[in-house]
This record gives C-alpha cells, sequence and structure tokens, in this order.
C-alpha cells in the first residue's frame, strides 16, 4: 500500500519524537549534558505536529526504533594506512536514533538494482563496526575487506547517454543487524496501527458475544474488518483505526464496571490513553451519559406552593421574560440556565438516580493522563491545550466532489455520512443490517434487554450526527465515523444470527451439522466482502458498491475517486525503469516525506528529486505523476501546457477509471 499524505506526516514526526526519547536517554544514562526535559527541548520536540496527542505516535516511533531494520548510503570508503585489509566506510544521514552505536556490527550489502524488488537478497559485501559518530555520519571499519574492490564494488556505473535511467535503485548501504530488526521501516512503523486493528476485531468480538452470543460477535467482527475501506484503514500508520478501537474499548470497559468497581478504573485509565490518542475521545461520554439518563431516566415531581394567582402570575411572567431576553441577547446556554431557574422556583423537582461510578473517575484520571503524558502540555499547558482545540475547531476545509457537485464550504449536506456509508458497504452487509434492525428493534425487541439496544442505537447514530452537521469538515470519505460503523456490524452480524436460527430448524439438530452449516453460511455472506477487501486493497478509498455503480458508476455520478496521495506508489515501478538520471519528478498529492520514505524502503530510486509540481518550462528527464480528483483539474491543464502533450506515458486504472498519470516532458514553445 502506498503511504498516505497524513501517514508521511506521521512517519517524520514519530521518529523526531524518537530522537527526543534518544536524548533523554542520553542525559540520565549517558554523559550528555543537554536538558532534555526543559522547556526549549521540549517545545522544540513535541510542538510538532501538535495538532494531535502523541500515543499512536509514539508508539509508531518506538516500533520503529526496535523493529525497523535501518540502511543507509555509504558515502565514502577509504583504505586505512597502515593495513590495505582494513576499509574505513563514511555512512551519511544518520539519526541517533537509528541505531549505529559506537562497537555495533552492521552490514554492508551491494547496490539494489532496478530490476530486484526491495525484499530480494542483496550481495553481502562484508561486515563493519562503528568506530565514531561524527555529526549525522557515522564512520565504519571493515577488517579482512579490500578496500579497492569494495570502492569498485559501490561506484556508480558512468554513462554517456545522460537520458539513460540509472541501473540502480540504491547504492551500497550498511544495514543495522539486530536480532530484532527484521521489517522494512514503513511496516515497522504500521505495525502498532495492525495491532490496534487487531484488537479492534477482538473487542468486537467480546461486545457482541457478551450481549448476544459467539456467533453475532464472530460474524460482526469479521463484518466490520470487511468492510473494504476499512480493510485498507486498518493497514495504514494513521489514528483513526486506533482511536475506534479505544472507543469500543471505553464502552466495553464502562459496560463492565456497571457491575465491577475494578472496571470503573479500567474504563477510567483507558479513557485517558484514548485522549492520548486523538480528539474523537473528548466525546465518548455523550452517548454514554444519554444512555444513562434514557435507561435510569430522573424522577420528576412538582411541589404545591400556596401562592396567590397574582402572585404566581408576576413570578412566572417574570421568569418568561428574562428566558425571552436571556435568548435574544445572550443565547441559547444563557436562556437554558434562566428556564432551570424558573422550573426550580415553579416547584420543579428532579431526583437523580444512582451515577455511574465511571462518570466520576474518569474526568480526574484521564484529563490527568493528558496533561501528564503529553510533554507538549507540561510547560505553558493552558496555551497549549488551548491551541491544541483551536486547530480542530477552526479546522480547514478541503474541496469534496459529491455527487458533480464541489463541496468547499459549510453548510455541508446532512446527507452526507449516511449517503457514503449506503455506496461504500457491500449490499449484501447492508441487507443484514436492515435485517438487524428490523428483528433488533421491532420484531424481537422484547428478547433483547431495552438497555442494550439503546447503548447500540446510541452510538450507531453519534459519530454519523457530529459529520453530519453542516459546519463540520467532510473530508477523509468515511474514516471518521468508524466508530459508529462498529455498531453497525453488531447489527448485521444480529440480524444474520437471526437468519442463521431460522435455516437451522431445517438441520438435523446435531452440533457437527450446526456448527459447519453457520460456518458456510457465514462465508457465503462474507465472500464478496472479503474478495472486495483484497481486489481494492491498493486502492481503498476508491471502492463504491452496487449501488454506487462501483467506481465507475461513482465517477460518472461525480463523486470523489480518491484522495490522500497513496496511489503515487504505483507509479514508482515506471519511475525506476524510465526516468533518466537525476530526473525531477513532479509527485503532485504525494508529499516529499513519502517519496523519501519510498527511497529508504528501496521502492524508488535515490537519484529522483522530489518536487510538487512541474516547472513552467521543462527540461526532457522531467515527469509530472498527476492524482486525479477534481479538486485538480486546473493542475492538470496546467502539467499539459507545460510539459508539451496531454498525452501521458502511463496510466494507472482501477477497473478502467484512471487513478494517475504519468507524462514526460515533450518542450514548450517559450514564446
Amino acid at each position: 500500500m502506498g503511504f498516505s499524505r497524513d501517514e508521511s506526516f506521521y512517519f517524520r514526526y514519530s521518529e523526531s519524537y524518537q530522537h527526543w526519547f534518544t536524548r533523554v536517554g542520553e542525559q540520565f544514562f549517558g554523559d550528555a549534558k543537554h536538558n532534555a526535559l526543559g522547556k526549549k527541548e521540549v517545545t522544540q520536540s513535541w510542538g510538532q505536529n501538535s495538532e494531535h496527542p502523541p500515543l499512536m505516535k509514539v508508539l509508531f516511533g518506538f516500533s520503529w526504533r526496535w523493529f525497523g531494520k535501518k540502511l543507509r548510503n555509504v558515502e565514502t570508503i577509504r583504505r586505512t594506512a597502515h593495513d590495505d585489509n582494513v576499509a574505513r566506510i563514511r555512512v551519511k544521514n544518520v539519526s541517533p536514533s537509528d541505531g549505529f552505536k559506537k562497537g555495533d556490527q552492521v552490514q554492508i550489502l551491494g547496490p539494489q538494482l532496478v530490476n530486484n524488488k526491495a525484499s530480494d537478497a542483496r550481495k553481502h559485501l562484508g561486515w563493519a563496526t562503528v568506530d565514531k559518530r561524527v555529526g549525522n555520519a557515522v564512520e565504519l571499519v571493515a577488517k579482512g575487506v579490500n578496500p579497492d574492490s569494495l570502492k569498485a564494488a559501490c561506484t556508480e556505473p558512468r554513462t554517456s547517454n545522460r537520458l539513460e535511467p540509472h541501473p540502480w535503485i540504491t547504492g551500497c548501504q550498511a544495514a543495522t543487524t539486530s536480532t530484532l530488526h527484521f521489517m522494512r521501516e514503513s511496516t515497522a512503523m504500521r505495525f502498532p496501527a495492525w495491532v490496534m486493528a487487531g484488537i479492534l476485531i477482538a473487542l468486537i468480538f467480546l461486545l457482541a458475544t457478551l450481549w448476544f452470543g459467539p456467533w453475532v460477535g464472530l460474524f460482526a467482527a469479521l463484518t466490520f474488518l470487511f468492510i473494504p475501506r476499512h480493510f485498507f484503514h486498518a493497514h495504514l500508520c494513521t489514528f483513526d483505526t486506533a482511536v475506534t478501537t479505544m472507543i469500543v474499548a471505553v464502552i466495553y470497559a464502562f459496560w463492565r464496571s456497571l457491575k465491577s468497581r475494578k472496571w470503573v478504573f479500567i474504563c477510567s485509565i483507558l479513557w485517558g490513553l484514548a485522549l492520548l490518542t486523538k480528539l474523537n475521545a473528548f466525546f465518548i461520554p455523550i452517548p454514554l451519559v444519554a444512555w444513562w439518563l434514557i435507561t435510569v431516566p430522573p424522577q420528576w415531581r412538582i411541589e404545591k406552593r400556596e401562592r396567590t394567582r397574582v402572585r404566581n402570575t408576576a413570578i412566572h411572567g417574570t421568569w418568561a421574560l428574562i428566558t425571552l431576553f436571556s435568548f435574544l441577547w445572550m443565547g441559547s446556554m444563557t436562556a437554558a440556565c434562566a428556564l432551570l431557574c424558573w422550573g426550580t422556583v415553579a416547584g420543579v423537582r428532579i431526583k437523580l438516580q444512582p451515577i455511574p461510578q465511571a462518570f466520576l473517575w474518569m474526568p480526574p484520571i484521564g484529563i490527568s493522563m493528558l496533561f501528564l503524558l503529553w510533554p507538549l502540555l507540561w510547560y505553558d499547558s493552558a496555551e497549549s491545550f488551548t491551541n491544541y482545540l483551536s486547530f480542530h475547531l477552526n479546522h480547514i476545509h478541503y474541496l469534496q466532489q459529491y455527487f458533480g457537485e464541489i463541496l468547499a464550504v459549510p453548510p455541508f449536506p446532512l446527507s452526507f455520512p449516511f449517503t457514503m456509508t449506503a455506496l461504500t458497504v457491500p449490499v449484501v452487509l447492508l441487507v443484514l443490517f436492515g435485517l438487524g434492525v428490523v428483528t433488533l428493534y421491532f420484531t424481537e425487541r422484547a428478547e433483547v434487554a431495552s438497555n442494550i439496544r439503546w447503548m447500540i442505537l446510541l452510538n450507531l447514530i453519534f459519530s454519523m450526527l457530529l459529520i453530519a452537521m453542516p459546519e463540520t469538515p467532510i473530508f477523509g470519505g468515511i474514516k471518521h465515523w468508524l466508530a459508529s460503523m462498529v455498531f453497525f456490524a453488531l447489527i448485521a452480524g444480529y440480524g444474520f444470527n437471526w437468519l442463521r436460527k431460522q435455516l437451522l430448524t431445517r438441520l438435523p439438530n446435531k452440533m457437527p451439522v450446526a456448527v459447519i452449516g453457520s460456518l458456510m453460511l457465514a462465508a457465503l455472506f462474507l465472500g464478496s466482502s472479503v474478495s472486495d477487501s483484497l481486489q481494492y486493497r491498493l486502492f481503498g478509498t476508491s471502492y463504491y458498491n452496487e449501488i454506487a455503480g462501483g467506481v465507475r458508476g461513482a465517477r460518472d455520478n461525480g463523486m470523489h475517486r480518491q484522495f490522500w496521495g497513496y496511489s503515487g506508489r504505483y507509479a514508482l515501478d515506471y519511475l525506476n525503469k524510465n526516468a533518466p538520471r537525476g530526473s525531477h519528478v513532479a509527485f503532485h498529492n504525494t508529499t516529499w516525506d513519502a517519496v523519501t520514505w519510498y527511497q529508504r524502503d528501496g521502492l524508488l530510486r535515490h537519484d529522483l528529486r522530489w518536487r510538487r509540481d512541474p516547472p513552467r518550462f521543462c527540461q526532457p528527464g522531467t515527469f509530472y505523476v498527476f492524482h486525479y480528483q477534481k479538486s485538480f483539474a486546473q493542475d492538470q491543464l496546467n502539467a499539459w501546457t507545460n510539459m508539451g502533450s496531454w498525452v501521458p506515458d502511463n496510466i494507472i486504472s482501477v477497473d478502467g477509471v484512471p487513478m494517475l498519470s504519468i507524462y514526460s516532458c515533450k518542450g514548450r514553445d517559450k514564446t
């Protein structure tokens, strides 16, 4: 899968945070004299990407640091003065978090050829030991290696034709040799997201099993995973699946806390971790409080007071005017307070039922965890926290294409999350969801406790309603209401189980027959979803169901066919084989960070240079990778002019719908 824009930024900042952790370790366990815990260093390090809490970026970074195999480019090779069989090797662009500590043994690898995959074994040229660090480079000593032979193996082949593609993806590299370093660097970055996705699937199973039994749990968990867009997002180094995991974990723990004091504290700690994951966590208590007020309603009573009719009229008239004026001049919140005071004066008394203990412990534990475990909030806490909230309250709006309309500024359509769900979930799962709604809330409602039905309903609609609000930014496809889709999956699982029980009444009442029949039925209903998830795994945001007419129908109806710039990954093979040495490639919606990590992973030639847009007057050897989105239409027109041709050299498509076009410079008339 290609690297999305957000991923590329998280790669950078996760690595940057690790540099801070390295400095902390050096301060306490080494000879370093810097103050890594001081305001200056903390602010410089954690002020980067401060719009998101740190938990997942810290996990991404530690996973990269512990499990990622670091390959860094050899810069120079020279012989030592006293021994012809000892080579001194300089390796560049080595950060303190990369490893390569003094005394470490590293492997010297030969060049990676263009025709070889990054996963292919490379020629072993020898072993070396880290001798010293010089700035962002390290000096290696390789004994028993002929420096001249090593230098010859690592010297780039020359050519007189400057338009000839380079035969190497990368030259010689030094590789860390720790046993734990068994993943590519990007894979190690993504690994915590995969773990969180696995935990989410397990939590869905546990929650659904707790309420409805294992068959609902199994089907609900697989339903959520194999909705094609969910499957795609579960693989990315982002926060959306992770915060959904935390939301479901808090809900599960809250439910258990109603009968166990131990789970009260687990719930509170989980909410703290959720707050450290993403802003969405602040909204978790809202449907829980609504559930409590609905399922355990307060008791109302009105105290009769001996008052004359004139006095009653005067009192109520006065408070009616106060409430009206409050609404007109001070807003709805002040008017609501005035209304409550009016009710109190009128003798209205409300008796609340016992408050769940989790509500009392979640704020002090959760908020304390947020401020204690996010270094950004250690200094100038109020200002930093205000800036964090302000970023999201004033979030920019990215252009979206919705049935041929360009949505650029609010108000946005109320229908957006509901329509997108209907168009991006496999149809068979929509049918099972509908069956689940009918059986759970109508035909079999007496068989399920009302508090369970309300918990599912409130959490199903809450995230969607937030996105449906006209002022809420709507970029990101369906990923911002993944929490709602968990409960969509639960209801679909309930519908499946109802159908399963109806069909099993026609089979012999024997355990093996029932189990095999149930598994076959689940496979029947999930088969197309699994197939679509695998088919669209590389272009997950392009998936649309049969109602939309697939990606072709979505294109014809004026819907977003992709976003995030990840599809630039699928232009790399063509560029590696066709771009002349040292070419500038305008990667358009693929970020500089993403390109840098493609080069780290051995997916893109190291001699190719990134730029965002093609130059006005291009030179031979310039390439442009255009990403198809309606909001980029002007970019395409400019490219046709600047590149001297409207005919692309290569097109990457999904079901016949173009996702990328690769243009090479044909020249243009400078007059």
